[in-house]
């Protein structure tokens, strides 16, 4: 009500204004009539009237210069505005209201400067004031609003990139922990290697005397025959205690090493193959590799490497011209991938060779049937990899039935060509199999719903019962962990209660890392962040939420018991929100309310007479309106410019997809894009001839130049050049013959930074609120330009690194993964294929010891055993060979590592593993500040095998692990207090000893750690870069015994002074 009265009050003081001159005038025109001598005062009027306009005439123009001077205080505080809403993103941002909020909280105090008021908030991406804004503030607004909102969409680019950083990075650390336990498993191969290395000594040495006896004639010699029968008696009762501790560790480590078996598409691998035609195109072969969208069951790796494999041989007997083709065929169980060539073929003896024996000699395969054996021979290779193809598909074959119809095979027609194939089981897409589990538990459901009398057996079929038995086992023993901690509750057991709640988490934990989807997250019982099961509800999985209600409620009450504030209120929070979102139907609403506040608009006129109003108006618009009009006009104008950069500068998603693989393109590609749009506007505004930006290059440290119009840019290219240039270096305006140049300055962090440059060339004076309109487009263009070139290619060369980072991981884990199935193949292969022969040559040498053979049979009998003797050597040594080849890729990593980490993950390992143990055993370390190079992950392992083993022995002591350093090394020392070892023993503690080898839990053969510390060992001294890596025993100095070994010490380069 107040704003009518106002407006009818003021329409009432016009009309009692309005009358009282108009009588006034009457008076006076009837005073003229009356008196002429009226007139002279009537002049004095005009004139007193004539002064006043001029006095307002000096009023306003110095009131203009306030407005202006004040004009340009709000252009520099939006300036500073601008320059803080750019520089509040927060690097840890998860919403949108996260950098919303960091936005206000940087803004606000420059707004009270700038508008008056701090009550200012951000909706729908704008800035909205309480007040009514006056028309030039609403101006102001609309300049800063175009910056919150790149602000906003840059951050949740940034944000969205983050989180993609984030999943690389998760994936690397989920292949690391693979390569952590590949690379034992590799360890542990390794030294059943080094046994099958030992045993080639001591065939020599029995070859060496059967040959003593068969040519030099000591058969003849009773006491030398005796003597050399006993000689190999004992070198084939070694080898065979070896072969019996190959056969253990391989029978004990059988099924620890498992295939990583899942359903994928081929055509993955396919695209591989495609990558790497480059090897054929070499040799002038035309590689096809026909597309497939079959998917098979199996394990990713070794399938890669097998295609490799057989395309690889292709690839080597096939002349030039030919052809190899690599294609799918798909069957109802079974999934034939081939390998086809047009090359010399084989002969059926030769493939019969290849898929009859196991164990063949590959430099005789094709040779009867060669034109040119020579150039054969120096081709071709050992034929491991063939052999390793059929040891995959006998592996796949022993690991479930669904492997029955796995299969390898050669079809071959001599000068024709060859076809090898394998065939794995085919796979079933995810989707279909979803929607056939729900299928199948929908019949079921429905069968038991219309017949209760029909037998369980007929209604539900075996593989649903099993799935879902499977898939609730967990959560049934969560449940049952739930019902004792309700219990313990009841009974005032709250420390009880709380650990029956964390065995029922990790059930379920356990239960949602099978089932969920990557990437996972687990629950927690205290924490600070959002409980992990409300995201498994707002992800939909299916998990017992009923009983993580129950556990949060029993923690809560046994919090709140043991008053945990903080733990209590987390699982009361945690309750509370779930209980509501399994209780209650939530609506949202959102209320607008928009307050309107409408204020006068005050227009005081002052009318003395009609003459004087008209010249005060006219004064007034030119030396207060007009100023503001093109003040309003400007900013408008700079809003202009900043929509036509801003839209120049917007990536689509398409584009985002390809960033990582046009960097330097896009770094000319967006300023060229901001100079052709913006320089319209820019033109209209300051009248510009021509519009130049340059952008650092940190890849290539130089300038990228834009610039438009591109007509006449050779003309003055080096003057401009040259200007921006120096601008660059200087970080300054610059100014010189018609051009201007600004450097284009951003803040990052608490330093600032330059980024490039802005360059016009003008016709005409500037004023100073050109200048400031200059800076202000300078301004916005850098943070334009730094967002959406600098900022945003760093961004994706920490994506791409991480990109390198989780393929280099992945890579490693499949090199690992296959060398570690191949290995296991191969010693397999040794032991199966060569435990025959030592047994034999034993009992030959019994007879030949017995002294019952005749002259005539003895030498037969040590013939028999020179020829058996050859032709184990001959296959342990292709075996052998095969296994020994798979470790010339070298997994070894080396890094820097910190001695105290290695120590405090020694000590760790120690709490986590001692507390099985009855015996009271005291671990304690003493360590040094300095670093050694190695293996991580192998050191690791060291370090968990002597722990291993000490613990392996109840006794009660003291174990110690120290380290100090000796020249370029650091040495360690593992002291076991308890126990007292023998020089002798002492001695052979790293060799190989089947009296002390006894099975262990989950496959582990226990008596072998040393051996693996021997080998780690051996690995450094190999390949961390400097020899003299050792690993030893002796004993301790108070008693017990120690193990020490050394390892290179990191040494710093002092750079030297100029």
């Amino acid at each position: 009500m107040k704003e009518y009265s106002d407006y009818n009050r003021n329409i009432y003081l016009d009309i009692l204004e309005d009358t009282r001159q108009d009588k006034e005038l009457e008076s006076r025109y009837q005073a003229l009539e009356r008196e002429a001598g009226q007139l002279n005062l009537l002049l004095f009027c005009v004139i007193t009237g004539l002064i006043v306009v001029v006095v307002f005439f000096w009023f306003f123009n110095k009131r203009s210069k306030q407005r202006n001077r004040l004009h340009l205080h709000r252009l520099q505080s939006m300036l500073d505005i601008c320059q803080e809403i750019t520089v509040s993103i927060p690097a840890d941002a998860q919403t949108e209201k996260d950098i919303t909020d960091a936005i206000l909280v940087a803004v606000r105090p420059k707004m009270k400067c700038l508008f008056g008021t701090e009550d200012v908030c951000i909706k729908n991406r704008e800035l909205i004031f309480a007040r009514h804004m006056r028309k030039d503030e609403q101006a102001m607004v609309q300049v800063i609003n175009p910056y919150i909102q790149w602000a906003l969409d840059n951050g949740m680019t940034s944000i969205s990139l983050g989180e993609e950083q984030r999943r690389l990075e998760k994936q690397r650390y989920i292949h690391e922990r693979h390569i952590a336990g590949n690379k034992r498993q590799n360890l542990i191969k390794k030294a059943c290697l080094s046994i099958v290395d030992g045993i080639h000594p001591y065939i020599d040495r029995i070859l060496n005397e059967v040959h003593k006896l068969i040519r030099m004639g000591y058969i003849h010699d009773e006491t030398i025959k005796k003597e050399k029968y006993q000689y190999i008696d004992e070198l084939v009762t070694t080898i065979n205690e070896y072969n019996d501790i190959l056969a253990l560790w391989i029978k004990m480590k059988q099924g620890t090493l498992s295939l990583s078996i899942e359903v994928f598409e081929l055509n993955e691998l396919f695209e591989l193959l495609r990558k790497g035609s480059r090897a054929f195109e070499m040799k002038q072969l035309d590689l096809e590799v026909e597309p497939t969208d079959a998917c098979v069951k199996a394990d990713r790796a070794l399938t890669l490497f097998m295609i490799n494999t057989l395309a690889e041989n292709a690839r080597k007997y096939t002349p030039k011209g030919g052809k190899v083709r690599i294609y799918a065929r798909q069957e109802n169980d079974f999934v034939e991938i081939s390998v086809e060539d047009n090359g010399c073929g084989l002969s059926p003896e030769d493939v019969n060779h290849i898929i009859g024996e196991k164990v063949y000699d590959s430099k005789i395969i094709g040779m009867n049937d060669a034109p040119d054996r020579e150039a054969l021979r120096k081709n071709k290779g050992n034929g491991f990899g063939l052999m390793n193809c059929k040891g995959i598909i006998e592996k796949y074959k022993k690991t479930n039935p669904v492997f029955n119809v796995c299969l390898l095979n050669v079809k071959s027609t001599l000068g024709q060509g060859s076809r090898f194939y394998f065939r794995l089981p085919a796979g079933v897409r995810k989707v279909l199999t979803v929607i056939l589990l729900v299928f199948s538990l929908g019949m079921v459901s429905c069968s038991k719903a219309t017949d209760n009398d029909v037998p369980k057996e007929t209604l539900t079929d075996s593989l649903t019962l099993v799935l879902q038995t499977e898939y609730e086992l967990l959560l049934n023993k969560a449940s049952d962990y739930a019902n004792e901690a309700y219990y313990c509750n009841v009974d005032g057991e709250y420390a009880l209660a709380l650990q029956y709640i964390d065995s029922a988490m990790v059930c379920l934990n356990e239960h949602y890392g099978k089932y969920a989807e990557e990437p996972h997250r687990y629950m927690t019982l205290v924490g600070d962040d959002i409980p992990a099961e409300l995201d498994w509800w707002n992800e939909m999985f299916n998990s017992d939420f009923h009983v993580i209600l129950d556990i949060r409620n029993e923690a809560a009450v046994a919090f709140l018991a043991l008053k945990q504030w903080d733990e209590y209120g987390y699982n009361n929070a945690a309750y509370t929100t779930l209980y509501k979102l399994l209780g209650e139907d939530q609506s949202l609403e959102d209320f607008c309310r928009e307050l309107e506040r409408s204020t006068n608009n005050k227009t005081v006129s002052i009318l003395l007479v009609i003459i004087l109003l008209v010249t005060l108006c006219l004064g007034y618009y030119v030396l207060y309106s007009r100023r503001r009009l093109v003040n309003r006009w400007n900013l408008e104008q700079v809003l202009e410019i900043n929509k036509q950069v801003f839209t120049a500068s917007v990536i689509s998603a398409s584009e985002d997809e390809e960033m990582l693989k046009r960097e330097e393109d896009m770094l000319k590609d967006i300023p060229q894009q901001i100079a052709d749009n913006a320089f319209d506007a820019v033109n209209e505004l300051l009248s510009i001839e021509r519009l130049s930006i340059a952008v650092y290059n940190e890849a290539a440290h130089r300038l990228e130049y834009a610039s438009n119009p591109l007509e006449g840019v050779a003309e003055n290219k080096l003057v401009w050049e040259d200007l921006m240039q120096c601008c660059f270096e200087e970080q300054r305006y610059l100014s010189e013959n018609g051009m201007q140049a600004l450097p284009l300055i951003v803040k990052a962090g608490n330093s600032t930074q330059c980024i490039g440059v802005l360059c016009l060339v003008r016709s005409r004076m500037q004023q100073e609120s050109d200048r400031l309109l200059l800076e202000l487009i300078a301004r916005y263009i850098a943070i334009v330009i730094f967002n959406a070139v600098v900022k945003l290619a760093m961004k994706y060369r920490d994506i791409e690194t991480a990109q390198d980072e989780a393929r280099r991981a992945s890579w490693e884990d499949s090199l690992l993964h296959v060398q570690n199935m191949v290995l296991d193949n191969c010693l397999s292969t040794i032991k199966h294929e060569t435990i025959y022969y030592p047994n034999r040559i034993k009992q030959l040498i019994g007879k030949l010891r017995s002294g019952k053979l005749s002259e005539t049979e003895e030498r037969e009998t040590v013939a028999a055993i020179s020829e058996l003797i050859e032709y184990y050597k001959g296959v342990f040594y292709i075996l052998s060979q095969c296994a020994s080849r798979q470790l010339e890729e070298v997994t070894f990593r080396r890094t820097v590592i910190p001695v105290p980490e290695l120590l405090e993950a020694a000590e760790k390992y120690f709490r986590k593993v001692s507390r099985g143990v009855a015996a009271s055993v005291v671990f304690s370390i003493e360590t040094v500040s300095e670093s050694v190079i190695g293996d991580v992950n192998q050191l690791h392992f060291l370090l968990e095998n002597l722990i291993d083993e000490a613990l392996s022995v109840p006794v009660a002591g003291k174990i110690r692990l120290t380290c100090a350093v000796e020249d370029d090394f650091v040495r360690f020392l593992f002291t076991d207090m308890r126990r007292e070892k023998t020089r002798e023993e002492l001695n052979q503690l790293f060799y190989p000893n089947l009296a002390c080898m006894t099975a262990g839990e989950k496959g582990k053969l226990c008596g072998t750690e040393y051996l693996l510390c021997k080998q780690i060992i051996r690995d450094h001294d190999e390949f961390a870069g400097r020899r003299g890596c050792r690993i030893n025993a002796e004993p301790a100095e108070k008693g017990g015994f120690a193990v020490y070994f050394t390892l290179p010490r990191y040494l710093k380069r002092i750079q030297p002074g100029r």
